[in-house]
């Protein structure tokens, strides 16, 4: 079914998000190794042409102007890690990336959301209409989680995280004190370990990783590659928990995503 954009720009006038902060107890699970041979093979090199693809295909509205202004926003929006790191996450807990692909979708609408109110005038639009369509954007945001496969107690853990990640920005935003931390990509590392029936110590685990890694995003971003060693590291200490062959993967995905030389640690 497709989302309809007219449709989610009427409801998000009304829509809250709620103030949850779930906590998990970290738990050591009973084994981490499983032959590779029984694993999914994770294709991740394609992870944003599939994630753009799919959210262009899944948007719909009678408007050919809103279809554009969508296009004009998704095209205009600083790069974002977060739903590469979803789909990353997922992988390494063993599942197939296209389990979270929605998930890693609506993570972008919500980048695209918190870009707009932190920024204003990425496209040629007045402010009104540029707020207006970000807030349905917004709204659907948790429309494109809810089309998941996943069971329902995952999908939930899912909407509380990306909630509290994007409640946590838009306050930071108001105040006038924002910062560019990795909640969103750690958000992100997050849902895709839940989505992949990861324990709760790899939910964890990717959880920090997608920190540290958005991080040093922002810092390669502001600064060069350099800039982005410190956190490059801690996100190595993270993925060394994990199976060796995926987390090999995974750090080979994570440099060319973020256009590093095969010299640079990860």
């Amino acid at each position: 079914m497709a989302l309809s954009l007219s449709h989610a720009v009427f409801c998000s006038a009304t829509m809250k998000l709620p103030r949850i902060s779930p906590s998990f107890h970290r738990r050591k699970p009973a084994s981490n190794i499983v032959a590779m041979s029984s694993l999914p093979q994770p294709s991740l090199s394609t992870a944003d042409a599939d994630v753009a693809s799919h959210l262009l295909r899944h948007i719909r509205s009678p408007s050919p102007s809103i279809i554009s202004n969508v296009q004009g926003f998704l095209s205009a929006t600083p790069p974002t890690i977060a739903p590469a790191l979803c789909l990353a996450a997922c992988a390494l807990v063993r599942s197939s990336p296209q389990v979270a692909l929605d998930t890693a979708c609506a993570l972008h609408l919500a980048h695209v959301h918190s870009a707009v109110i932190s920024r204003r005038h990425l496209t040629g639009l007045s402010s009104p209409v540029e707020l207006m369509t970000s807030d349905g954007l917004m709204a659907l945001v948790y429309e494109m989680i809810t089309r998941s496969e996943a069971d329902a107690g995952r999908l939930q853990r899912v909407v509380v995280e990306v909630a509290g990640a994007v409640a946590s920005i838009m306050a930071e935003v108001a105040e006038g004190a924002e910062k560019e931390d990795g909640r969103l990509p750690a958000c992100g590392a997050a849902c895709g370990a839940i989505l992949g029936g990861g324990t709760e110590e790899e939910v964890e685990r990717t959880r920090r990783m997608g920190m540290h890694m958005g991080r040093a995003h922002a810092s390669a971003m502001r600064c060069g590659v350099a800039a982005a060693a410190d956190g490059l590291g801690m996100v190595e200490l993270e993925l060394e928990w994990f199976d060796g062959d995926i987390a090999d993967h995974v750090k080979d995905f994570l440099r060319t995503k973020m256009s590093f030389p095969h010299d640079v640690t990860i």
